[in-house]
């Protein structure tokens, strides 16, 4: 009987190299891997915030555009949006038809959102009252349809100014908003309104 020996096939060194090879390979891969989701979470946490910010300036354009009989008055400490938070603008808001000001409020989870607050309901006779020295709070709403409170994030007025015209009718909103505490961090410019009710 004859035994074939053949050459053909791959050595053990081959072998093992090439296992090194892939071992290698499929690593690089891995921690490609890791490092690609690491980005996407910070991309979308960056993203979050954007669109929160978004959101939060296009809230208030929209509540200041339609805002008339604007008046300063002094509020609470920490309520208002002035640098010691003691000044509040109250308007006519032609959209909602109360008396409103806008303010920062914290939550017990410590988290800070935009707020529409209530000024002095009108009576029976669908009239106005007076406005008193202080504002009273008849509801704090939340100006934004968000739900920030799963996300941590807080979304502040950092600057409300208001500036009327010089005849009278009309004037000048200027604001700024910041989102923090998503993981990113987001602030806008200093934005300007035109109130377009001139009554």
């Amino acid at each position: 009987m004859r035994l074939l020996r053949t050459t053909s096939g791959f050595t053990l060194g081959e072998v093992l190299v090439t296992v090194l090879l892939v071992g290698l390979l499929t690593l690089a891969v891995a921690m490609g891997i890791g490092s690609a989701i690491g980005s996407y979470s910070t991309i979308k946490q960056a993203t979050d915030a954007n669109a929160l910010l978004t959101n939060a300036v296009t809230a208030v354009e929209d509540e200041l555009r339609f805002a008339y009989d604007v008046e300063a008055v002094s509020v609470a400490a920490g309520t208002g949006i002035d640098g010691n938070g003691t000044t509040a603008y109250t308007f006519d808001s032609s959209v909602r038809g109360y008396r409103l000001y806008l303010a920062n409020t914290t939550d017990s989870d410590g988290v800070t959102s935009i707020t529409l607050n209530g000024v002095n309901a009108l009576d029976a006779d669908g009239k106005q009252a007076n406005l008193p020295a202080d504002v009273d709070t008849l509801a704090a709403l939340p100006l934004l349809n968000i739900d920030t409170a799963g996300t941590g994030a807080s979304v502040q007025l950092t600057e409300l100014t208001w500036t009327p015209s010089p005849n009278g009718r009309g004037g000048l909103w200027t604001f700024s908003v910041k989102v923090s505490g998503a993981g990113q961090d987001a602030e806008s410019g200093t934005i300007t309104v035109r109130a377009v009710n001139n009554w």
